[in-house]
């Protein structure tokens, strides 16, 4: 099962600004059982610039919190955390003034 809500301010100055929300629990089987294994909190920041056509901009930063039962903690699985940072830049400078001189 999973439930991701989120909310987003779209186009605010050519900004976009994202926050996800996840909850998330795995199941896995045991000695022949459905048993839960985990539950997974996950928050995700994004911020998105697309102000002018040659120039776009993202940023993400996830962080995830994975806490595994008492039956898995004892076959060795251990809680973790993951913190992602993800940051994308497109400059396209020279792009449409090629197209044009080349592509009449």
């Amino acid at each position: 099962m999973e439930f991701i809500p989120f909310i987003e301010l779209s186009d605010f100055e050519g900004l976009n600004f994202i926050t996800r929300h996840s909850f998330r629990e795995d199941y896995f089987p045991l000695n022949g059982i459905m048993l839960k294994e985990s539950v997974s909190k996950t928050n995700s920041f994004e911020i998105n610039y697309k102000g002018f056509r040659e120039f776009t901009s993202s940023l993400n930063l996830t962080i995830r919190n994975k806490n595994y039962t008492q039956d898995f903690k004892q076959l060795g699985y251990l809680d973790n955390q993951s913190i992602l940072v993800r940051s994308q830049s497109k400059f396209n400078f020279l792009g449409s003034y090629i197209k044009r001189r080349f592509i009449l």
